[in-house]
């Protein structure tokens, strides 16, 4: 159980300094012996912290898998692995390793080797880090857990492996995969835990037997007769948008087009969304859908779209889906 000290917390407001968690590392002298990745990493530690909330800079990202990386540190940089235990926390560099008194509260999280104290302060948007929280260190898609075998096996594995919302880990409550009927692609959809993530949460993964087919479904500048714009929706009215998926600050992938529908079913007072992206030069397309109550009125418009933060909600979910298969791409190159 992870011991809380609000009062070391407290004090280390007074004295923190620019220290990095990697700076602090190598002012240690101790045994070499690299730490061992946790059994159970404690849920509150897991996300992004910064030297302010804002997290504009000296981003520390704790990751369930039990490593904890800067976004900002040059490529290939080592990423530190860490294990806590009561109230100390040990970072190992795989060369060098220390153990360091340790705090965590809802909002803060503070370490000390006894000279030097580091603050980092929860950041207050996780959703650009989302990608980073998602992919296992030196490993992305978690290869290890994924079988061999055919695609549609791989992804259903891949879309059944545990998210990272906000630094708290959600489970895949059910993964279910199949081709719907008139269409020309698999889809793999896994529904999260419905208390961590409400609205009827989707995300989805589907399966296209050429990237070019992949690529004209997503597009809305394409004939709608071949987009997700023509799935069955039933009458009412949509808007469309568009965002980019640029991948983990720090990084250097291929940015992602995700085209968005925005569909206000008539007489109900909800909204659907659903974002897609093809995966570029891939036959894989990802995808996230969610449902929200639109406020109760007799005059409320019809042609009511719901609120922009419904929208950026579900690009976050959808930023999700990217980055599993980011990393599965990255381990299992498609033809």
């Amino acid at each position: 159980m992870l011991l809380v000290r609000p009062t070391l917390v407290a004090a280390c407001l007074l004295a923190a300094t620019a220290l990095s968690p990697f700076a602090a590392l190598a002012q240690t002298n101790t045994a070499t012996t690299p730490a061992a990745p946790p059994a159970a990493v404690p849920p509150g530690l897991i996300g992004a912290w910064g030297s302010d909330s804002s997290c504009t800079g000296d981003v520390a990202i704790f990751r369930a898998d039990g490593t904890v990386i800067n976004p900002g540190a040059p490529d290939g940089a080592t990423a530190l692995s860490f294990t806590v235990s009561g109230d100390g926390i040990t970072l190992s560099d795989g060369k060098q390793s220390g153990t360091f008194a340790f705090a965590l509260s809802d909002q803060a999280v503070a370490w000390s080797n006894g000279a030097s104290m580091v603050l980092k302060e929860r950041c207050a948007d996780q959703a650009p880090f989302a990608a980073a929280l998602n992919t296992a260190a030196n490993a992305p898609g978690n290869a290890a857990t994924i079988p061999a075998g055919p695609l549609p096996d791989q992804i259903s594995a891949l879309a059944g492996q545990p998210l990272t919302v906000q630094g708290n880990p959600v489970q895949i409550q059910s993964v279910q995969s199949h081709a719907p009927k008139k269409a020309i692609y698999t889809n793999i959809t896994a529904l999260p835990d419905p208390q961590a993530i409400p609205g009827d949460a989707r995300l989805y993964y589907r399966i296209f037997p050429t990237a070019a087919a992949a690529a004209s479904y997503v597009s809305l500048a394409a004939d709608d007769q071949a987009s997700f714009l023509r799935e069955p929706h039933g009458a009412g009215f949509f808007s469309t948008a568009s965002a980019t998926d640029e991948g983990p600050q720090g990084s250097k992938p291929t940015p992602v087009t995700i085209d968005c529908l925005r569909f206000h079913p008539k007489r109900l007072q909800k909204v659907v969304i659903s974002c897609f992206a093809a995966m570029p030069g891939s036959k894989l397309v990802a995808g996230a859908e969610q449902s929200f109550a639109l406020p109760p009125g007799k005059t409320i418009d019809p042609k009511d779209m719901g609120q922009q933060d419904n929208l950026t909600q579900v690009l976050s979910l959808t930023g999700l889906s990217i980055g599993k298969l980011r990393g599965f791409l990255a381990d299992h190159p498609q033809p």
